[in-house]
């Protein structure tokens, strides 16, 4: 019948792409703006890559709220372990908190109908074949798949996460907020941890996103994209594909989703909202959160009180 062969098709073409899939699984009605489809296509790429062990390395810097973590760190673990039982995916984030309320969020679709529809009996690749969450695993900081090797385990960026090798790493808001990205310490031992106890978790050949705010010009995302420049032309290097996607286009740079300077995100905000968050946001804030462009604490140039003479040179 008709019907059938529409559902078949449908689940089928959510097996194979990430967006069909999204739309399957989340609750309540999906909106696709074009911040979603660019995402969307890096994510299937990325996989693609993991897949032909090319170690990819994606940035993603993008305003709070815009629903980020929903794809890239609820729907997209789903998605891979349905396409990919044996593999392991890491959650990291500010705190184990978040992480683990991310690895519930992924656990939850797995677990839900929809899923087992797209990823159960009825697949053309293996009719036999059910994904499903193993009920003796399936602690919120550490999941894995009934008869696989596959899972999930979370943790925050002070932690680690061990016992482990992943074929991919998701960092999302590493940083918690201003007070920690000011903090030298704080950022030097975030990079320590990313460096040093994350890094080295990471199969050959495996796959590290990194996504969220931009709050410092020291930070984790800072210092990869200052790391990314200044060795791009060392052949064993990470290269990061980065999108930089701000609020509103900026003049003289290169927009990725085809902007014109000054035109705002679609997404959850309409234009008068835009408008009222940016007049009703700290300059420094505003330049770091929602554009991307986070600025030194006290001016790029020069403190604005020393070294600074009024009136005719002596």
């Amino acid at each position: 019948p008709p019907d059938e062969l529409r559902k078949a098709a449908n689940l089928e073409l959510a097996r194979r792409r990430f967006l069909p899939f999204v739309k399957q699984t989340f609750m309540g009605e999906f909106k696709i703006f074009p911040e979603t489809l660019l995402i969307a296509s890096a994510l299937e790429q990325f996989e693609r890559d993991v897949r032909d062990h090319l170690a990819p390395r994606l940035l993603l810097i993008e305003p709070p709220r815009v629903g980020k973590s929903e794809l890239v760190s609820r729907q997209y673990p789903a998605w891979i372990l349905g396409r990919n039982p044996d593999w392991y995916v890491g959650l990291v984030s500010y705190g184990d908190d978040f992480a683990w309320e991310l690895s519930a969020a992924a656990r939850s679709i797995v677990s839900d109908e929809p899923y087992g529809e797209i990823f159960g009996g009825d697949r053309l690749d293996d009719p036999t074949e059910v994904i499903e969450v193993d009920p003796d695993s399936r602690a919120v900081k550490h999941w894995k798949l009934k008869g696989h090797r596959g899972g999930v385990r979370a943790a925050g960026i002070n932690g680690s996460l061990t016992g482990k090798g992943y074929q991919i790493v998701v960092f999302d808001d590493p940083t918690k907020g201003r007070k920690e990205a000011d903090s030298r310490d704080y950022r030097d031992a975030q990079w320590s941890q990313y460096k040093g106890t994350f890094y080295s978790r990471v199969e050959p050949g495996g796959g590290i996103i990194v996504t969220g705010t931009a709050w410092h010009t020291d930070d984790i995302i800072s210092r990869l994209q200052k790391e990314n420049a200044e060795r791009a032309d060392e052949p064993f290097a990470d290269k990061w594909q980065i999108y930089h996607i701000p609020a509103q286009a900026l003049p003289g740079h290169a927009d990725p989703l085809g902007r014109a300077p000054g035109e705002w995100m679609g997404g959850r905000r309409t234009l008068i909202e835009w408008e009222r968050l940016k007049a009703n946001t700290d300059p420094r804030e505003w330049s770091a959160q929602y554009l991307g462009m986070p600025t030194p604490e006290i001016g790029q140039i020069f403190h604005p009180y020393e070294n600074f003479r009024f009136g005719p040179p002596p």
